[in-house]
């Protein structure tokens, strides 16, 4: 046992509890420290559970994680049996392996987690663990981390220890326990060059040229070096199947411990590896990837390491890893090893494929498009993945929809054997360039090569492709594939149809969990993709500040990563938000994204709706939906049903309205969320001439989710009433939904329904606000005046003459004491109107 010299005082404040990371030089004693600790621990009944990064597992998903629960019975939890490979099933999400984790070590404790060369974690292992750190005192666990001074974690820690050099007395005591008997001269130098660090004093050469200028680092690896040349050849291998990460055999330790022969401190592992040759590391990878009940990531990882040569076999084997490491979360550990795949293919025909299968998953997730741009032209002309590449890299740079949906549609053609994988991959990029388009007849292709037995598929076309007729009907088998765990690309396709049928909150803790990777550098591309999702439900819930911020977040990822096709959804998403408050808003579409050719009519006919302009607002919205037509191809539509039915009656389209209610009457959509019962609820109490349809769309159950949609019913129901005369039950309506607006910052709708209310006789004051009064009409006229209406439109929304209305505008102004139309809104907010 390795005595610890100089560092009571260290392991005493170990000792005082919470989660304490350990930091400090190489060589300065941070291993040894752990180690002390664990077994003092150890000693007092606790249960520890060790692991340490390496540099050389770091590539392996869950290495940590297998390390650190060894022997704790991790096969007993399923979720941990599928993601360390010792059982299959679908991959668990996140927490739920960290829930895994925290039933093991309720199991096992109390006790001590040691992690140690925290930066060198596996990815997925310390996205695990930051997941567990902040629970584990309910576990009855406390964590002991350590790292070098200047690295970084990204686990939760109490308390930080900078270990500093042992002081003078120390570093003589450890150097007499460890080298005894060093001459006066030859100690003296030790002394002098190790400055207190204990691996130099155990180290360092007493005589000779010890090279002051070099790294002490530096110099400690050398040593180490030197001394493992000098063990026996059989020693070295065993030393070097052990660093390369060899833990599935328990006799290997053992037989180093017999040796006399320590692989305790990472410098040495550094040592070990260095000093090998090539050809010792391929024959010791290929020993642990041959080793039984290894772990198909962790054998294709040795086995890409061991093999120099094409070998086919080799490359199945490491492209299926690929995709298990997909399916485990991992897209940048997926990535590489289908790149190596690549590598080693038998024929330039798979090796073409591979390449090409790499890039998609890279540039469809990782943000990787650089890769894509660089393989796209070594493809067979006539190969379907080839052509997913090329058609996903188009899209995603913002070209032509019409071209990537005909270079996917000719290479399924051509290809009628190709692999089931290869063949849905195909269709999702075939439904994005027919969603992009938005158009009817490009949908054929998808139909004709839909299989029955893709779940993700069916239920994307059936909410893409014509949601009225279609998506209420896929909506249980959507809920349930949004209940199963995903990882990234799933969850990315699964997005795409839940953005538009109000499902986001289902599918937020998974979306959230791409979101959180790609921050870090993991999933980019999906992340992006992600954040829109989660962007569009702010908007419609009325988060409307987060929904900017997340805007922008879209537009500086998509920049930053070559995204070009995001910037769009992202500028769409802060406009509509803008248009809601007033702002102006502007638009432009290319000359084939039918997609953008919507968000343009809908944010033109939006901003016109709030002003009171419904003739402009029925021309802009009407290109989206031509009211009582059936069926609507795009899903944009399901943004828009109340705003159709509210121009079409508003602007004198009264038969259109009707036709409109009647066509959304004839689906089930309003079956599919609160959100769309109320639109379709309001939509018909629009075109018809019914209070009660008002009412009952306004007690439509959770529809308090989506305050803006429901203060715009309010609203409608109160100019409705006012219309009827009934002035207390519309002040009652008109006062609630101006009373929302202004929260949300709406304010042309707190405009628009202010002008309602002060036309019912109703005055609204400000705290601080004047004495001044308006008449009624006088406040009715200033108000629309302040949402940017001239006079002559004024005149034709109130039938009344112009003159009338500049008459009224005159006396508000001599009381407001302005002179412009600028300074309304700001004078009437200054006097309570």
């Amino acid at each position: 046992m390795t005595t610890l010299v100089g560092r009571e005082r260290e392991l005493r404040q170990i000792e005082d509890g919470g989660a304490l990371l350990v930091v400090g030089d190489p060589g300065i004693g941070k291993t040894a420290l752990l180690e002390a600790a664990a077994r003092r621990a150890e000693d007092s009944g606790l249960t520890v559970l060790r692991c340490a990064g390496a540099e050389f597992e770091s590539g392996i998903s869950f290495a940590a994680l297998n390390q650190l629960l060894l022997g704790a019975g991790p096969e007993a939890e399923p979720a941990l049996a599928v993601c360390l490979g010792l059982d299959t099933g679908p991959q668990p999400s996140i927490p739920d392996i960290a829930e895994a984790v925290l039933s093991v070590l309720r199991r096992a404790g109390p006790g001590l987690l040691v992690v140690d060369d925290l930066p060198w974690l596996d990815r997925m292992s310390g996205e695990v663990l930051a997941a567990v750190a902040g629970r584990l005192p309910g576990a009855g666990f406390r964590l002991l981390g350590a790292h070098r001074t200047g690295e970084a974690t990204g686990l939760p820690f109490d308390r930080r220890l900078p270990l500093g050099a042992l002081d003078d007395d120390a570093s003589a005591r450890l150097l007499d326990l460890r080298r005894p008997g060093l001459p006066y001269e030859a100690r003296r130098r030790v002394l002098a060059e190790a400055h207190g660090n204990p691996l130099a004093l155990t180290l360092l050469p007493a005589h000779g040229s010890t090279s002051s200028w070099t790294p002490l680092t530096s110099r400690l690896v050398e040593t180490l070096r030197r001394e493992v040349a000098a063990l026996p050849a059989s020693t070295q291998d065993l030393l070097l199947r052990v660093a390369l990460g060899g833990t599935g055999d328990d006799a290997e330790p053992a037989q180093l411990e017999a040796a006399g022969v320590s692989l305790i401190h990472p410098l040495t592992r550094v040592a070990v590896i260095e000093s090998s040759t090539a050809a010792a590391r391929q024959r010791a990878h290929a020993v642990l990837a041959a080793r039984h009940g290894a772990d198909p990531v962790r054998r294709a990882w040795h086995l890409a390491e061991a093999t120099v040569d094409p070998d086919e076999a080799v490359a199945a084997e490491l492209e299926d890893a690929g995709r298990l490491l997909l399916g485990r979360g991992d897209v940048v550990g997926s990535v590489h090893l289908i790149g190596r795949a690549a590598e080693l293919s038998g024929t330039e025909t798979a090796r073409a494929d591979r390449l090409m299968h790499a890039a998609y998953v890279g540039m469809e997730l990782g943000g990787r498009l650089e890769a894509a741009r660089a393989v796209r032209v070594t493809g067979p002309a006539a190969s379907l993945r080839a052509a997913i590449t090329a058609a996903q890299l188009l899209y995603n740079e913002d070209g032509s929809a019409l071209t990537a949906h005909r270079i996917v549609a000719d290479a399924l053609a051509a290809n009628p054997g190709a692999p089931a994988r290869d063949v849905e991959d195909a269709l999702h990029t075939l439904m994005l360039a027919c969603w992009s388009a938005a158009r009817t007849d490009l949908w054929a292709a998808v139909d004709e090569q839909l299989p029955p037995d893709s779940p993700v598929l069916g239920v994307s076309v059936a909410v893409l492709k014509d949601p009225l007729a279609t998506a209420a009907a896929a909506m249980p088998r959507l809920d349930a594939l949004l209940d199963e765990p995903a990882d990234p690309q799933r969850t990315l396709r699964l997005g795409k149809a839940a953005v538009y049928v109000d499902r986001i909150p289902r599918a937020r803790a998974a979306l959230e969990r791409v979101v959180k990777d790609g921050r870090r550098g993991g999933a980019v591309s999906a992340a992006i993709h992600a954040l829109i999702s989660l962007t569009v439900e702010d908007w419609l819930t009325g988060a409307w500040d987060r929904a900017d911020r997340n805007g922008a977040e879209i537009a500086e990822m998509s920049g930053r990563y070559g995204y070009t096709r995001y910037l769009a959804p992202a500028r769409f998403l802060r406009t509509v938000v803008a248009a809601n408050r007033g702002e102006a808003v502007g638009w432009s579409g290319t000359s084939d994204n039918g997609i953008g050719h919507l968000h343009a009519h809908h944010l033109d006919g939006l901003a016109a709706l709030a002003q009171g302009d419904y003739q402009r607002a029925y021309a802009e919205l009407s290109a989206i939906v031509p009211p009582g037509t059936l069926p609507w191809t795009s899903p944009h539509v399901m943004w828009v049903l109340l705003d159709v039915a509210e121009a079409a009656a508003r602007s004198g389209h009264r038969a259109e309205a009707r036709a409109h209610a009647a066509a959304l009457n004839g689906t089930d959509v309003a079956s599919i969320s609160p959100r769309l019962a109320l639109h379709v609820t309001a939509a018909t109490a629009v075109a018809g001439d019914s209070d009660d349809l008002f009412d009952r769309a306004l007690a439509t159950p959770s529809a308090d989710r989506y305050p803006f949609d429901l203060a715009r019913v309010q609203l409608l129901y109160g100019e409705r009433l006012r219309r009827n005369r009934h002035a207390v039950r519309a002040r009652q309506q008109l006062a609630a939904a101006a009373e929302t607006f202004r929260s949300l910052g709406a304010r042309p709708w707190a405009a628009r329904a202010d002008a309602e209310l002060r036309a019912t006789g109703a005055h609204r004051r400000s705290p601080g606000a004047t004495s001044i009064r308006l008449t009624g009409k006088e406040a009715e006229i200033a108000m629309l005046a302040a949402t940017g209406l001239t006079n002559k439109e004024i005149a034709a929304r109130l039938l009344v003459s112009p003159r009338t209305v500049g008459s009224h505008l005159h006396g508000a102004f001599r009381k407001l004491g302005i002179s412009t139309r600028a300074a309304l809104r700001d004078a009437l907010s200054d006097t309570g109107h």
